[in-house]
């Protein structure tokens, strides 16, 4: 039987600041003390956050998220790189065709 190859993702929790209200009620539930209130906004040390997701649950403007990034290995990243450098050079080939 094939598996399909997971995509791997890394989760972290991120602000909107364009919805966020400044209210404080994340910075109250955090058990980690990683949130905090700079210039009416809240703002989260993703080093000092364990990702329960209190804030998410208990943000009464649905201001802070879970943000997913993909993670790509190093094989892939070169690959993409790799790539990239071709289409770049047939651009640049193009171009001095027109000159």
């Amino acid at each position: 039987m094939l598996q399909a190859n997971p995509v791997k993702r890394k989760v972290s929790i991120g602000v909107n600041r364009n919805l966020c209200i400044g209210c404080g009620i994340c910075v109250r539930v955090c058990p980690t003390g990683a949130i905090s209130i700079v210039f009416n906004k809240a703002l989260i040390n993703k080093q000092m956050c364990n990702n329960c997701y209190q804030c998410v649950y208990t943000c009464p403007k649905s201001a802070i998220g879970i943000e997913w990034k993909r993670v790509i290995n190093l094989n892939e990243l070169k690959t993409n790189i790799s790539n990239m450098q071709k289409k770049a050079d047939n651009i640049i080939q193009r171009i001095a065709k027109l000159e």
